[in-house]
């Protein structure tokens, strides 16, 4: 599947789709295959470090290896409930979520780091599993979250880019 066209969804959200689309180039052009593919990946990364490194913020500022991946499977089902929002016809605005706000509420750091990263692994599983479901038709149809213009398509290709991202940070800042 080809990625989304620029017009497809925020501005903001265009470093997001970059990344994804080196992911789905990199699984033979097929962005529910690179998803599967990072939900592997991402979890034998994070169960390769040590249950108390889970607590780790590289700043006092920053948020915890714990927080990070809680934020990750948050996004992931807001996400995931925005694409299937607007797979199934939606047409009101989508609320948006401040991530600050639902971090400093989540209550990560209470649990530790293998719960994170099965929830994580949970949350992929049932966003692959809709992405399967969807048909052609449903990959069409754009709505608008956030107050903004967006695809079914480009939501899939930010599930994608936002873990991307965080992959990224984790392995410059965190390990």
């Amino acid at each position: 599947m080809k990625a989304p066209n620029p017009k497809e969804y925020a501005e903001f959200y265009s470093g997001y789709v970059k990344l994804a689309e080196s992911l789905s180039e990199a699984s033979g052009g097929d962005i529910i295959k690179a998803l599967h593919k990072q939900s592997d990946d991402f979890s034998s990364l994070l169960r390769a470090l040590p249950p108390e490194r889970g607590g780790y913020a590289y700043a006092p500022d920053k948020w915890t290896i714990v927080q990070l991946v809680g934020h990750i499977n948050d996004a992931e089902r807001i996400f995931a409930y925005r694409l299937l929002c607007i797979a199934r016809g939606e047409t009101k605005s989508l609320p948006g979520f401040e991530q600050d706000d639902y971090v400093k509420n989540g209550g990560f750091n209470s649990l530790p780091l293998a719960t994170w990263i099965d929830d994580f692994v949970v949350a992929r599983q049932s966003t692959l599993s809709m992405l399967r479901s969807l048909t052609q038709e449903c990959w069409q149809r754009s709505g608008t979250a956030n107050d903004k213009p967006i695809s079914v398509k480009a939501l899939a290709y930010i599930l994608a880019g936002h873990v991307q991202n965080h992959i990224n940070t984790l392995k410059s800042k965190y390990l």
